[in-house]
């Protein structure tokens, strides 16, 4: 389950809650997503209203990191290398995922199980 929260890292960096996105090279501490979330208590509108997307510049622009990234991290463990860079394979993964949800990748962004993250 913590590798999905990676996924959200990305859609939450995509929708402004965090300022940048670093190379995934630790994992990211759950309650630095959890803080950026309203309280459960809070009806969510206003916050979901207050979400600011990416332009489509810089949304494309980390989707192409994030495919070289993850093309890097598997042709290391295909020619039985570490991880350049100090990646984390498992974080580039979901960030691919995530990224490829977002802008469409496979053309249905309802099956969120079921994007691809092919390199």
């Amino acid at each position: 389950m913590t590798w999905r929260c990676e996924a959200a890292v990305v859609l939450m960096w995509a929708v402004r809650l965090f300022d940048d996105l670093p190379l995934p090279r630790e994992e990211t501490d759950t309650t630095e997503i959890v803080s950026r979330m309203p309280e459960m208590s809070t009806p969510p509108w206003n916050f979901i209203r207050a979400l600011e997307l990416r332009s489509k510049s810089e949304i494309l622009d980390a989707s192409d990191l994030i495919y070289r990234m993850h093309w890097a991290t598997r042709q290391a463990r295909i020619d039985g290398n570490k991880a350049p860079g100090g990646l984390v394979p498992g974080m580039v993964q979901e960030w691919h995922h995530a990224i490829n949800w977002l802008t469409i990748y496979d053309e249905d962004p309802s099956e969120w199980d079921a994007v691809p993250t092919d390199t």
